[in-house]
């Protein structure tokens, strides 16, 4: 753990960033193609997030008196919540993945240097070197910004469903006595006691 933690930011690739296993093009290839599955991955998430949430409201429908339990259809705010989520995450998926495809795309690869290159041809594969390394620095720096969107996006659809839609008791406490959940719950042949 302490030499997980030490080497923090640095990857097992020489300081000179090379890595003689794989070409450029082949790394902007992969690249390009683990963002679109990471953001195919987002979508994909919401989309089951949309179907369960759709599958419990028809489910819900079934386990319904004449009166429901409660005044409200708690299933209704997850599938809503869902249906929001995705609906934020589309949008934002193909904005950054049309960006960073197009950012990728000015990814230079930078031909090998013989010994005779002139100082005019070093100082170009520097200022090339320099690009290519802001670019890279774009992407991690977006990998980071979306996940975090996401993640406060998820937060905030559903933060309010975290409370019992009756008492509002958040999750893991104790409802309170006069809970309507709490009691039906005891009325139940084959509640856990």
């Amino acid at each position: 753990m302490e030499e997980l933690c030490s080497n923090f930011g640095h990857s097992s690739t020489s300081s000179t960033g090379s890595n003689s296993s794989i070409s450029a093009k082949t790394a902007l290839s992969e690249c390009s193609a683990a963002w679109i599955n990471y953001l195919s991955a987002l979508n994909s998430l919401c989309t089951s997030g949309s179907k369960l949430a759709h599958s419990i409201a028809v489910l819900e429908q079934w386990s319904l008196n004449e009166k429901p339990l409660f005044n409200n259809y708690t299933t209704s705010y997850l599938t809503n919540s869902w249906n929001d989520l995705a609906r934020a995450t589309t949008v934002a998926t193909g904005t950054v993945k049309t960006h960073m495809l197009a950012i990728l795309q000015d990814f230079v690869t930078i031909p090998s240097v013989d010994q005779s290159a002139s100082m005019n041809t070093e100082l170009e594969q520097k200022r090339l070197r320099e690009h290519n390394e802001l670019i890279v620095l774009e992407n991690a720096q977006s990998v980071i910004n979306i996940q975090h969107q996401f993640c406060a996006a998820s937060y905030d659809a559903f933060s309010s469903l975290t409370c019992c839609f009756v008492c509002q008791s958040p999750v893991g406490f104790p409802h309170e006595q006069d809970c309507s959940v709490l009691k039906q719950r005891w009325k139940l042949p084959f509640a856990i006691k």
